[in-house]
């Protein structure tokens, strides 16, 4: 795990624990799917990796999934959580609720590609009835920096989704969508100097988890 020294500021994004449409592969977008047990395993073991970092407060989607994780954390760290609804998964319109391999048959393997990678000439991708990838990953900065910039917290967390972080840490990072983890409870570790952000690196538990 990559702690804090003496920077502006450092932001850890994770990704929420898993749930039964994780499990499933089954696409949740929007749809507000609560944390199953494994899931909840997960965020404590992720609060239990995050303590040895001097995390101040934690900024989270307001999704069952996200604030349950931010919640456990919190807990375990004794500090705030605040919410924004600008952190949410992208709206996947007529893909939300169907399985990965429904999402191939009904809109292509191209479709699926363009989802999961982080090459910005494909922001503008959407699923029909959703959100593009670029309105995802604006809404979901702006939230970041709004926050940055309305309180004096050096160490923050954000918990969030697998979308909104392919996008987000995505935007900061090249080699492709590899270099983007988003197993359930995956860190990424990202320093802020006044306006620019640098990479850090990664923190994942051990285990399987689902890359979708």
């Amino acid at each position: 795990m990559f702690c804090a020294m003496n920077l502006n500021r450092r932001v850890y994004i994770f990704r929420h624990g898993e749930t039964d449409w994780n499990l499933n592969r089954r696409i949740q977008g929007h749809t507000d799917i609560p944390l199953n047990a494994r899931g909840s395993a997960q965020a404590e073991e992720l609060a239990q990796r995050l303590q040895r970092c001097p995390i101040e407060v934690i900024l989270s989607s307001d999704l069952a999934r996200a604030r349950q994780t931010a919640e456990v954390v919190a807990a375990q760290l004794a500090v705030p959580v605040y919410f924004d609804p600008r952190l949410r998964e992208a709206s996947l319109g007529e893909a939300e609720g169907l399985t990965v391999e429904e999402v191939v048959a009904r809109f292509g393997g191209s479709a699926w590609d363009k989802w999961r990678s982080t090459d910005p000439a494909d922001w503008e991708f959407h699923f029909p009835g959703g959100e593009p990838k670029r309105s995802t990953l604006e809404r979901s900065s702006k939230a970041l920096e709004d926050f940055l910039g309305q309180h004096p917290f050096g160490t923050v967390a954000v918990s969030t989704h697998g979308g909104v972080i392919r996008t987000l840490v995505g935007s900061c990072v090249t080699g492709g969508s590899d270099a983007i983890s988003i197993q359930n409870c995956a860190v990424h570790v990202m320093d802020r100097h006044a306006h620019e952000w640098k990479y850090v690196g990664l923190d994942e538990a051990d285990g399987d988890s689902p890359e979708f």
